[in-house]
């Protein structure tokens, strides 16, 4: 799978989302949903407004 690299720009919006394969569950815990927002919080809330 190639991932995008597009480079972001300033003053811009973009609508990012994430799903899993044929619409299933991307946390199978709660412990997978805590990691994902901790790492949210340190890596992309100083950047973006979500």
């Amino acid at each position: 799978m190639k991932i995008r690299e597009d480079i972001l720009e300033t003053d811009y919006l973009y609508h990012i989302f994430n799903r899993g394969v044929n619409s299933n569950l991307i946390f199978f815990n709660k412990e997978n949903m805590s990691f994902f927002l901790k790492k949210t919080e340190r890596y992309v809330l100083p950047f973006f407004e979500i």
